[in-house]
């Protein structure tokens, strides 16, 4: 799936983005020709016009397989690769904040609103200083049940598009996986029930059409739940719509969930546990009429996430 071509396509490449983009500057021009192998490239394309919650787009430049983990019916294969980035939008990430903004000035008031200043001034500055483009090397993986039926993301989840890494990907959804559903069953059917969430978004990076290399993404969570209180402790999930596989996996998502306690005294949550909140999804899911196969994969994200072990394994649950 992503074999490389062979070194003669390079120059075609590079003339390609040439005519395409007059406006890509001379650096990328240089990087492109210290790449010896380049996949498929795709047309730039607006990411207001592809979702509402995706701020930026990146093009597949190549991989290198680096290591597989295997059980009885999963592959999990973890691949270092090459894009090129877009800076994101950040007209639209201060837009897909605003819900937490009010969030925060209804309860907290002048607090809030300061809260709400100084996360927009980092945003701002944060952003205004990326370049327009840049290569960037990353992890990501792969899922499959057969060698036609694949499944791609990186598995941890950041700050802002190819931003700082913030949480590790610790929960994958198939099947009736799509954010709507989860959210729905947690919220409904679950003995174990969660409601609606706020909090801060962090971005996902996801091939959402595996079959060409060319949609990866970085989009912002479409659902977030919880079971407990903001201010207090909660377990809190974040729920990225990953796309469509006909194969096997049909609609997917990934999630990043933790357990977290409210600091009065930081104003913000620290995290206490991702093996406890991931625990709590299983349990959520486990025995219910909407619940197929849960089967734990091994994602290559084991390590300290804000001062927190994660183990590196996931719970990969067929929703119905």
């Amino acid at each position: 799936m992503y074999s490389t071509p062979h070194k003669h396509l390079l120059l075609n490449i590079v003339l390609i983005l040439v005519v395409a983009s007059l406006a890509t500057s001379f650096t990328i021009l240089i990087a492109y020709s210290e790449v010896e192998t380049i996949n498929t490239r795709r047309t730039l394309a607006t990411p207001t016009a592809v979702s509402s919650n995706i701020v930026a787009i990146s093009d597949f430049v190549n991989a290198t397989l680096v290591d597989t983990w295997v059980n009885n019916t999963v592959e999990v294969t973890l691949y270092k690769a090459t894009f090129i980035e877009y800076k994101p939008d950040i007209e639209k990430i201060i837009r897909g904040e605003k819900e937490h903004y009010n969030f925060l000035i209804k309860n907290l008031g002048n607090l809030g609103r300061k809260i709400v200043e100084k996360r927009i001034k980092y945003l701002e500055e944060k952003i205004s200083s990326m370049p327009d483009t840049q290569i960037a090397e990353r992890l990501f993986v792969t899922i499959s049940s057969t060698k036609s039926s694949t499944i791609a993301f990186a598995n941890v989840l950041y700050d802002l598009p190819n931003g700082v890494v913030k949480d590790p990907v610790n929960v994958i959804f198939w099947h009736n996986g799509y954010p709507d559903r989860i959210d729905y069953v947690m919220k409904n059917l679950a003995s174990i029930s969660w409601s609606s969430a706020v909090g801060l978004p962090l971005f996902a990076h996801i091939d959402k059409d595996h079959a060409d290399n060319a949609d990866w993404v970085w989009k912002w969570q479409d659902k977030q739940l919880q079971r407990g209180d903001y201010w207090k402790t909660r377990h809190h999930l974040r729920v990225f719509g990953g796309g469509y596989d006909s194969d096997k996996y049909y609609s997917w998502s990934i999630g990043g969930v933790h357990y977290e306690e409210w600091s009065w005294g930081d104003f913000t949550h620290i995290i206490k546990s991702w093996e406890y909140a991931e625990y709590e999804v299983h349990r959520t899911f486990n025995g219910q009429s909407f619940t197929g196969s849960i089967v734990y994969v091994y994602l290559y994200n084991d390590g300290i996430y804000q001062g927190i072990y994660n183990n590196g394994y996931a719970p990969l649950i067929e929703v119905r």
